[in-house]
C-alpha cells in the first residue's frame, strides 16, 4: 500500500497522527515506519504501542473529533471495546 499517498489526503485534515499495530494475528505496516513517512510529508505523527495508547494521546490534545482510520482491523477492534456496532 502506498502509505505516503494516504497520509498526503490526510495531511491538511488532522493536526496529530498516532500510529499503531494491527491487532494481533493480522499483519500490517510497522507504526514507527508509518509516523515516520507521515512526518516526512510535515505533519505531527507519532507511533503508539496499541490504539488504547493512541487514543489517550489524542484526547489530551482536547480535540473536536478523532478520526480513526487505515486497517478495518484496528476499527473493528476500537469499535468492539468501544460497545458501538455499525447500524
Amino acid at each position: 500500500k502506498d502509505h505516503v499517498a494516504y497520509f498526503e489526503t490526510l495531511k491538511d485534515r488532522v493536526s496529530n497522527l498516532y500510529t499503531v499495530p494491527n491487532k494481533s494475528g493480522h499483519q500490517g505496516a510497522d507504526p514507527d515506519i508509518l509516523a515516520a513517512d507521515a512526518r516526512a510529508l510535515g505533519m505531527k505523527a507519532s507511533s503508539c504501542e496499541s490504539f488504547q495508547a493512541a487514543l489517550k494521546a489524542a484526547a489530551a490534545q482536547r480535540p473536536d473529533q478523532i478520526l480513526i482510520a487505515g486497517s478495518l482491523y484496528v476499527a473493528g477492534d476500537v469499535l468492539a471495546r468501544n460497545e458501538e456496532w455499525p447500524d
